[in-house]
């Protein structure tokens, strides 16, 4: 029983010395942070509103973790409790319907060309038609007429084109815009629907002579390939319900610098930096044309090493320009990042390297929410070295936003050095104790108790002894 109780003593002791560390019970305090931004505000005297502030590039530049990493008190009050959420837009969501049409007929024009008339029966907009075909590399004009009921035909699309080019990038365009029209009748054009392809089976032949070689024939077989129509199909836009989507805007990019690109490498690097903005992608700056390359993104981490490079995203970036097609895909897209310093590789194979004159990069916004209380002034304090998360109640704030009440935008203003900012740390409230003094006094402590426990237990069981027989 001695060494239970004991034991019971030593842990009730050691909890108590855990739960009263002076460190962790501080609240945030305003001398915790090296900056803040005085919120202006346009709200009347007389009303509680919920507020919110757009955070802007000098706040991202100097917190490193937003959680914690900046707070909200009252210019002559206490900390209040907020929260941050990423910024979001309502916008319509446009969504395809297509249907086949009730009747197609086919005629050969004496040019060669095919004449597909279409007609439907639906009363709504026509946006375009799609022409879906088995075929494989091909490239057709297309000229399009419509017809209202019992009028003359009109030219609509004049000059259009579909095509399929994976042979060489995964591209294929089967659609055909129209402009707005009320039409029932449309007829569809092909022209030159025969083309020539060449076929994989090539004949060398070699004339041999006394002194070698005289001459060398290459013959290669050419197909000619009609164009097959599979089936066409009528589309139109429809506008759903606003969609919530997170608002996406550009962020300045700096020190963007080239490394020499080695042949024997294949792959150039391309570094650049930012000011630790929440990042969700990166696009190539470049004036050229016709390429395609794997491209990744990295960004620089610190490690228990040193540093080195993260992975973040990876993708293959093109750009076609040819005739009609003009069509380029140079962003990458990924998880809201926040890094500062950024590295591309470019794998060019045995391609000749791109001109890339620089980079631009976008990504999330972030709000800050909290209750604004009528006749207080508040500021935004950032900047803080360490994580201070508070146990703040935020439930009710959350509440009325998710109520879908409106809330009431307050600017930021000029960034303001704070004066009363102590750089070497956290302090106590009572008297200013380094942590290591603070430990070293609590252990002596716990173990002149549980000495004195210890032997208060075994005096009571000296004074107790033995029970002494009774008299008879």
């Amino acid at each position: 029983m001695k060494y239970v109780f004991t034991f019971r003593c030593i842990s009730a002791v050691a909890v108590l010395f855990v739960c009263i560390d002076p460190l962790t019970a501080l609240p945030p305090l305003p001398n915790d942070f090296p900056r803040y931004k005085e919120i202006q505000f346009n709200i009347p005297s007389s009303t509680t509103e919920l507020a919110t502030v757009r955070l802007d590039d000098n706040v991202y530049a100097h917190t490193s973790n937003l959680n914690g990493g900046l707070q909200v008190f009252q210019s002559d009050g206490p900390v209040v409790a907020h929260t941050i959420n990423i910024a979001t837009e309502k916008r319509s969501v446009s969504r395809r319907e297509t249907w086949a049409p009730e009747r197609v007929d086919l005629q050969k024009q004496p040019d060669g060309s095919l004449l597909f008339t279409l007609t439907t029966k639906a009363n709504r907009a026509i946006d375009g038609i799609h022409i879906d075909t088995p075929l494989t590399d091909f490239y057709q004009h297309v000229t399009v007429h419509g017809q209202q009921l019992g009028g003359e035909w009109q030219e609509i699309v004049p000059k259009a084109v579909i095509y399929d080019l994976s042979q060489h990038f995964a591209f294929r365009a089967s659609d055909i815009p129209l402009p707005v029209n009320n039409y029932l009748a449309f007829r569809v054009v092909i022209h030159e629907p025969t083309s020539d392809v060449p076929m994989e089976r090539q004949q060398i032949t070699e004339t041999r002579t006394a002194g070698g070689i005289d001459s060398t024939t290459l013959t290669r077989s050419i197909q000619q390939r009609p164009f097959q129509v599979g089936r066409f199909s009528f589309w139109s836009n429809v506008s759903e319900p606003y969609h919530v989507k997170p608002i996406v805007q550009e962020y300045s990019t700096r020190d963007f610098r080239a490394e020499p690109y080695k042949q024997e490498q294949r792959v150039e690097y391309l570094f650049f930096a930012t000011n630790g903005q929440p990042l969700t992608e990166v696009s190539l700056l470049t004036d050229q044309e016709n390429f395609s390359r794997e491209v990744t993104l990295e960004t620089k981490v610190e490690t228990s090493t040193g540093t080195d490079w993260r992975f973040v995203a990876r993708d293959r970036l093109q750009a076609v320009a040819f005739r009609e097609l003009q069509r380029a895909h140079l962003r990458l897209t990924f998880a809201e990042t926040r890094e500062r310093n950024w590295r591309i590789s470019i794998d060019h194979g045995d391609n000749a390297p791109l001109t890339v004159t620089g980079v631009k990069a976008a990504g999330h916004v972030h709000e800050l929410q909290y209750l604004h209380e009528s006749g207080k002034q508040y500021r935004l304090y950032y900047g803080a070295a360490d994580s201070l998360p508070t146990a703040l109640d935020t439930t009710a704030l959350r509440t009325i936003s998710q109520r879908g009440y409106a809330p009431v935008t307050m600017k930021l203003g000029e960034p303001v050095t704070n004066t009363s900012h102590d750089p070497r740390g956290r302090r106590t409230n009572v008297i200013e104790i380094p942590q290591v003094v603070f430990w070293i006094a609590g252990l002596i402590l716990m173990t002149v108790t549980v000495l004195g426990l210890v032997a208060a237990v075994g005096r009571m069981e000296s004074h107790s002894g033995p029970e002494k027989p009774s008299d008879s």
